[in-house]
């Protein structure tokens, strides 16, 4: 007899009858890997359909010539491949960004043979995505997503071996949450219009996106002088510059805004100006 050797477990296989000795089949038997005694099947026909196989399992054929004593076939094995297993996790360092920008997700699989290649299949908030890997003797991988803007989970849901024995798991349900800090803002709320040369410029900035504790760093130009400023908290700030104006026209811009309390420094850059 003869049959697919190797199968993926839950998978079916069918075993044959090759060569045709004395006597017909009376019947087939099969031995567990986990057993040690061989069970009887009720099947003539010179086939045996192996359905939803659990574990690696031996086969034989019973055959018998007339009133002569029963004998059996050659032996086939066929090994059962545990499905692939994926777990996704994410590194203390890396489950807490900045809106819009990306980061990284830490990969574990198990029975994967080293330099098998695999692909998964996972959603991103809302988006169904895939990506292909070779394994390693480590069975780690890593990924980046792709830009994040609000709070989001990422869940695997299938996984497949692309090469050797093909296998695939759909029954995964592995899930991080990358965790998303908005990006502090600030606007012009009011500033000096007219002033004398030599005068510097007061102006109020109004601060949002920004936690109570969170202390922030507001840069912004004169005239194309660079000055900074800090403060806690949200809200609508009052600001003197150390430059002074000194042409008919001097432009107020604010440049960026940075959350020093954020893990990742949160920053927005800024584009608004007005001219004195």
């Amino acid at each position: 007899t003869e049959a697919t050797d190797t199968i993926c477990k839950g998978g079916s296989t069918t075993i044959s009858q090759t060569t045709a000795g004395t006597g017909v089949i009376v019947g087939w038997e099969y031995m567990a890997a986990s057993g040690t005694n061989w069970t009887g099947i009720s099947n003539t026909n010179t086939t045996l359909n192996v359905i939803n196989l659990q574990e690696t399992t031996s086969y034989r054929a019973v055959y018998q010539s007339g009133l002569c004593d029963t004998a059996h076939s050659n032996v086939v094995t066929i090994t059962v491949l545990e499905l692939p297993v994926g777990t996704l996790s994410i590194s203390a360092g890396n489950d807490t960004i900045c809106a819009g920008t990306t980061t990284t997700i830490d990969l574990t699989v198990t029975n994967i043979e080293d330099g098998q290649t695999f692909t998964i299949y996972y959603v991103e908030g809302t988006s169904s995505k895939t990506k292909s890997f070779t394994n390693n003797s480590t069975n780690s991988h890593t990924f980046t997503t792709g830009t994040i803007s609000t709070t989001t989970d990422i869940t695997l849901s299938r996984i497949e071996t692309t090469s050797r024995t093909m296998c695939t798991n759909s029954n995964l349900n592995s899930t991080v949450t990358v965790n998303v800090q908005a990006n502090p803002l600030a606007t012009i709320a009011s500033y000096d219009a007219r002033l004398c040369h030599g005068e510097t410029v007061d102006f109020t900035v109004t601060v949002s996106s920004v936690a109570t504790t969170d202390a922030w760093t507001l840069v912004y130009t004169l005239d194309g002088t660079t000055e900074t400023t800090t403060g806690t908290g949200a809200g609508t700030f009052s600001v003197t510059t150390t430059n002074t104006v000194t042409s008919t026209s001097d432009v107020l811009a604010l440049v960026s805004i940075t959350n020093n309390t954020s893990p990742d420094n949160c920053n927005s850059s800024l584009t608004e100006s007005v001219t004195i």
